[in-house]
This record gives C-alpha cells, structure tokens and sequence, in this order.
C-alpha cells in the first residue's frame, strides 16, 4: 500500500493520531514515534516482470512479510533467511527475491540479479518505544526533552531509509541492468489481488469490534493524500 517510507511514515502517524484503537493497542508502552520501512520490490535474475502474468509460477526467495502477497500474485514464495538470499540467487535455486532496496543494496544482490521491477509490495510498521513506568518516572523536563526530539528522531529514520533507497536504486541502475516501473493501470492489476487479504484483515478485526473497515479506508485515503503531495 505504501509507496515509500515517507508516505507510509506519515500515514501510520496519522492514524495512530485519529484511532483510539490504534493507541489502545499500546497502552503499556509509551510511544515516541513511528516509521514505516522502505517498500519490497522484485527483483530477479533471468526474467524481467513486467506485467502480472510474468511473475506466474516464479520462484521468488522473500522473509515472510511478503510471502502472502507475492502467492496471491501468482508467484511461489520461498520464504528463506537473508543469509540464504544471495547464494540462492547465485546458484538458481530462485529465480528472484522480493526485498527493500536498502535491504538490496546492504547485502550486494544487485552482484546477482538483472532485473529489476518497482511494485511497492508492502512494508514493514516499526516504532521507538519506551517502558511506561520509565517514562512516568521522568521529570516533565525531560520528558519534553524526548518530546521535542522525537519527530527529529523519527525524521532520521526516513532520510537514512530514503538514503539506502537511492544507493539501492543507483546499483540497480548500472549497465547490465533494467529497471521497471509498472503504469498506473499495471499496478491497479496488481493491487487488486492484495485485496482479499484486506477484507480478511478488515473481518478479523470487525469480528473483535474493532474498526477495520475504517481503518483500511482511511489508509487508503491518506496514502493517496501524501503520495500526491510528493
């Protein structure tokens, strides 16, 4: 859903902000800010994706976030550890990965893969959180302190992602290799088999009288919001 660790940043903010459930569910930590990591892409070593049918039948290595998405994309994940991940490239165990491009560009796969197709697959909710009972132990100056630095801190957390992202993307550019963006139509495609998973999330969380079909339509919205904004 989220095409870059800004957008997602900005948006899990937001509803964190505007959900009571949200915060509810971190009522026994006190939360200094969230972040949203780079989106997964794909990329792979002898096919290129460029349109959903490419992607059938691939065996695509990815931790288990994506492993989900990916089957319902039609691909077959192997879900693996990222040790594993370039070794597998390299001997065609895989015929690609899903991962970050910071991830992509820490661990060299660019050495071993071609090609190279930005979908956005999903993300990864991550947070800096602080015991409660240390927390209310703090002196109101201090407590400012964490206050005001948090939104610095958190905005720290975005440009190094951005950074890996553009080292990623910059390797992922040399010569020899492709990179592929999906058109807006393409990417519709795409996004519409993700969203059975939405709708079961969304009866899950109705099921336990939380708000899910807001949430998701909220999410919806505001990821647009801040994407246009860019």
């Amino acid at each position: 859903m989220s095409p870059s660790t800004d957008v997602g940043t900005a948006v899990l903010c937001d509803l964190y902000n505007e959900f009571p459930e949200f915060k509810a569910e971190y009522d026994e930590v006190h939360v200094l800010w969230f972040w949203g990591t780079m989106p997964t892409e794909i990329h792979t070593v002898k096919k290129p994706v460029r349109k959903l049918e490419d992607l059938k039948g691939m065996k695509i290595a990815c931790p288990r976030g994506p492993a989900k998405t990916l089957k319902g994309l039609g691909a077959v994940p192997v879900v693996m550890p990222p040790a594993d991940m370039y070794q597998s490239l390299e001997k065609g165990v895989v015929d690609g990965i899903a991962v970050a491009y910071g991830w992509f560009n820490n661990s060299r796969f660019y050495e071993v893969t071609n090609y190279h197709t930005n979908a956005h697959l999903g993300a990864i909710t991550s947070m800096m959180i602080m015991n409660k009972k240390r927390w209310e132990s703090l002196s109101p100056d201090l407590q400012k302190v964490f206050n005001d630095y948090s939104p610095i801190g958190m905005q720290s957390m975005i440009d190094n992602g951005l950074k890996d992202k553009a080292s990623g993307m910059e390797n992922a550019k040399k010569p020899g290799h492709e990179w592929i963006t999906l058109s807006d139509e393409e990417r519709a495609r795409w996004v519409a088999t993700a969203k059975p998973a939405w709708e079961d999330w969304v009866e899950k969380m109705e099921a336990k009288g939380l708000p899910g079909r807001k949430v998701l339509d909220r999410t919806v919205e505001l990821v647009k919001k801040y994407e246009s904004e860019k």
